[in-house]
């Protein structure tokens, strides 16, 4: 079976292709520091993905708070009301490790509620981790394994 290509623009400015051959994983043009498990080359993906289009965020839950790199991205959602109304919302995202989200030193969950503040310039943009179609969890998970959250948010304010 053959997988998708993925392209990956690093930080130097050089372009190298994640190109599976087969699934017999054998992979070209790709240093992963000899581990070529599907999971591993995708967390490195991410991770790269993250040094290079990044954002500093600071995330608070209460009194606690920790500073993370973080990609953003966006996510739409519909709901339809009973009577067949659509309404679409889009989710402002910020994908982190699962393994670099913790306070005081715990690993934690994302949970509706908790903030996380960007520096975008001279504003600082409060967003509030939720989701708008009102379902159970704030968050989804990025690569294989679980390795990364994707974090709903909505714009709480600016200042």
């Amino acid at each position: 079976m053959a997988l998708a290509l993925l392209k990956l623009s690093l930080a130097n400015n050089k372009v190298k292709e994640l190109q599976p051959a087969i699934a017999s994983k054998r992979w070209q043009a790709f240093d992963v520091g000899g581990d070529m498990s599907f999971q591993n080359i995708i967390g490195t993906a991410l991770n790269t993905v993250a040094k290079v289009a990044g954002e500093t965020i600071t995330y608070t839950r209460g009194a606690n708070w920790t500073t993370l790199q973080a990609t953003p991205g966006l996510t739409n959602f519909q709901l339809v009301d009973t009577s067949g109304v659509v309404s679409e919302f889009r989710s402002r995202d910020y994908i982190v490790p699962t393994c670099k989200l913790s306070l005081n030193g715990a690993r934690i969950t994302p949970q509706r509620g908790d903030t996380i503040t960007v520096q975008a310039g001279p504003l600082t943009n409060v967003y509030e981790v939720s989701r708008p179609d009102g379902g159970e969890q704030p968050y989804g998970f990025s690569g294989i394994g679980h390795t990364h959250f994707r974090i709903h948010t909505k714009l709480k304010s600016t200042t």
